[in-house]
């Protein structure tokens, strides 16, 4: 296949695709690179022998959300070594937010037998969304918005690994509404819901903001209390809960009251989730004898 035929395969690729040779000179570039660069608010004059070269102009992240100096990031370092490379970048856009290229670099051998560099650029900004939505469904409640229980157990296992490194306390606490079933089959499931989430929200605001407020399940809420000092430090935080005045929700013109009642403990450095929700549940049974251990939730 000749010269030209093969530049008219790369211009009809959706794909951007840049030719560069062994200085970084920029032999082509297909209409997708074009569409590519002007998206970023950026057109061809931007491309310069430069390694890093477009990326000097505009900020770029890694997979992970991370900024980087352009120089480092391996697609450059690639292009400047003659080596192969790809990562998914975050471009920043002109008008904010973030659009995310699958972004390859790879030694070509030209016509001439110079050894310059292919670059393409694969828009994944669709498919990164996706995913992304993907992974907040898999770790939210969707009816409180509040972390679910998968969440609460990776952010535990967060937890106990900074514990190893720099010590402090880890809490879990654990929260039950009483008599729920009740509310649900009296009021039905759209009062329980009401309850639910203004339950979730009580709780948030009570709460410090390390730490993570999570619907474990039904009626059973849990927050993780990472770092916390001791014993003390989580009686402090029931007290603060336990404090907040009661916030009414309306059912058929009445206020409806919902009690809870509350569990605490410090988790073992060896604990996974479910033994420190077990040990929390105990202590909300053995506190459950006791009224002044029960929290007006609602009413």
């Amino acid at each position: 296949m000749h010269e030209a035929q093969l530049l008219a395969v790369l211009d009809a690729l959706p794909i951007a695709v840049m030719l560069r040779a062994a200085d970084g000179t920029l032999l082509h570039a297909n209409p997708a690179t074009e569409r590519f660069l002007a998206r970023l608010g950026l057109d061809i004059s931007h491309v310069t022998p430069s390694a890093s070269a477009m990326m000097d102009h505009i900020a770029v992240v890694d997979e992970h959300g991370r900024h980087h100096d352009p120089a480092h990031l391996p697609v450059v370092s690639a292009i400047r070594e003659g080596t192969e490379r790809e990562a998914t970048l975050g471009y920043a856009l002109p008008g904010g937010g973030w659009a995310w290229y699958a972004t390859r670099a790879g030694p070509l051998t030209l016509t001439d037998g110079t050894i310059g560099t292919v670059v393409t650029c694969d828009d994944v900004t669709q498919r990164r969304l996706l995913e992304e939505e993907l992974r907040t469904a898999a770790l939210v409640d969707p009816l409180t918005g509040l972390d679910n229980r998968r969440a609460l157990s990776a952010a535990l296992d967060d937890a106990q690994r900074s514990r190893a490194r720099a010590g402090g306390d880890v809490g879990i606490l654990f929260l039950d509404l009483d008599g729920f079933k009740t509310v649900n089959d009296t009021f039905g499931h759209e009062a329980g819901d009401r309850v639910l989430v203004e339950t979730g929200s009580r709780l948030v605001a009570a709460t410090r903001s390390v730490d993570r407020v999570c619907r474990v399940g039904g009626d059973e809420f849990a927050v993780l209390c990472a770092p916390v000092d001791g014993t003390e430090g989580m009686q402090e935080l029931v007290a603060r809960i336990r404090s907040l005045p009661p916030v009414p929700v309306l059912v058929e013109g009445e206020p409806l009251a919902v009690r809870g009642s509350i569990g605490a403990v410090l988790v073992e450095p060896e604990d996974r989730l479910d033994d420190a929700l077990r040990r929390a549940d105990v202590a909300m049974y053995d506190h459950k004898r006791s009224d002044d251990t029960s929290l007006l939730v609602i009413g």
